[in-house]
């Protein structure tokens, strides 16, 4: 019983090491590839009234943010412009410095109901947020995504150390499933980082490398 244990946790560390891995080359790829899609459509949506589920809560926004002095139409257009550029910067992968800002300029507009709509948005029981306000409360995981991006636009990348032999691999995930530790592997440049392959690494063409699990700007 002891034996079919020990290989089932070493499968499992075998099958998490490639995850944490894949998660690790393209986690951001497709972030910028998924925030751009979104942004793209709800943004060509915006050009055809009626369509878009925001429209309102668009308009009466803008309206509030421009000081009434923009007729809610021409508002409009404006937005849905912004989130096309923006979407299609993310998809492409060009301009992303500009796009970000863009971004962050956008989300200011998109999380704003929340401060100046507050009676529309919570007048469910207890005062809890309406399905109108649960939509725009959801964006604050997109203003998080906002962050990890601006990371990366300024040269900043997640350093992942090249893979140690598959059989030494092998062994050290064995051993630490009958210990139930995890055995510490060594990183290139006579780093030493905890568990298995796929950690993120600080690197920096500067300096020396630092400690293990940050996004570095080189």
């Amino acid at each position: 019983m002891h034996a079919v244990s020990a290989f089932a946790s070493e499968r499992f560390l075998l099958v998490e090491d490639r995850l944490h891995d894949f998660a690790v080359r393209h986690g951001f790829t497709l972030l910028r590839t998924a925030f751009g899609f979104v942004f793209f459509l709800f943004g060509f949506l915006k050009f055809f009234p009626g369509l878009s589920p925001a429209q309102d809560i668009a308009e009466q926004t803008t309206g509030i943010l421009f000081l009434h002095l923009v007729p809610p139409q021409t508002g409009l257009l404006v937005v849905a412009v912004m989130e096309c550029t923006v979407g299609l910067c993310l998809l492409t992968g060009r301009y992303l410095r500009q796009a970000v800002w863009l971004l962050a300029g956008t989300m200011i507009g998109i999380l704003s109901p929340l401060v100046l709509l507050t009676g529309q948005l919570f007048t469910g029981p207890h005062g809890l947020p309406n399905l109108l306000g649960q939509y725009i409360l959801k964006d604050v995981i997109l203003a998080a995504g906002v962050l990890v991006m601006a990371a990366h636009t300024r040269g900043g990348k997640i350093a992942v150390p090249e893979a140690p032999d598959p059989a030494e691999r092998l062994h050290r995930t064995a051993v630490a499933a009958r210990h139930r530790t995890v055995v510490p592997t060594r990183a290139p440049d006579g780093l030493r980082r905890p568990g298995s392959f796929g950690e993120v690494v600080r690197a920096s063409t500067r300096t020396q490398p630092q400690r293990v699990g940050s996004t570095v700007r080189p």
